[in-house]
């Protein structure tokens, strides 16, 4: 979370899961590697890797101008549509239960794995609601947000009591 003047930045993570980074990263090394020989051909997957380590997904918030804008970022250049807002009513946490099950091919069976995840919102006067972060741990969740419902100057309401 970055903050400058008016201005707040919440980055979400990553926009290509762990894999996708790493293997970014084996390409920058590959090209690094191809660099002495063949150095034009090297630059192309020194290019995609840097891509894809370098993208992540995020809300900016500009206090001053009252926008909000979700947006996408690449190669450290965000592309997202400005939103206007009158007011912020609060900012609310909750929790949900993720279920993934995995089959395998092999032995036909499958196993099912639960867990607690906490997601922040940003609840707006004319009751539009913008996803913030979603964390595993709910105290983590509430160190990241809470300079953002200070900066916003807006209440923080927590909902993960409630079971739905």
């Amino acid at each position: 979370m970055k903050q400058q003047g008016e201005i707040i930045d919440v980055k979400k993570g990553g926009l290509f899961p762990l894999h996708f980074q790493l293997f970014g990263v084996i390409l920058i090394v590959g090209g690094i590697a191809l660099m002495k020989e063949f150095f034009f051909v090297s630059l192309i997957p020194i290019g995609i890797g840097v891509c894809l380590i370098s993208a992540f997904h995020g809300t900016r918030i500009d206090r001053s101008l009252k926008t909000i804008q979700e947006y996408n970022s690449l190669l450290f250049v965000k592309f997202g549509k400005h939103v206007s807002y009158q007011g912020i009513e609060k900012i609310f946490m909750n929790s949900n239960k993720l279920t993934q099950t995995f089959s395998t091919a092999h032995t036909m069976k499958s196993s099912t794995f639960k867990t607690q995840v906490y997601n922040a919102y940003l609840k707006l006067d004319d009751g539009t609601k913008i996803h913030l972060l979603t964390k595993k741990k709910k105290e983590s969740l509430v160190a990241r947000v809470q300079p953002v419902a200070v900066f916003l100057n807006t209440e923080l309401s927590d909902a993960t009591h409630i079971v739905t």
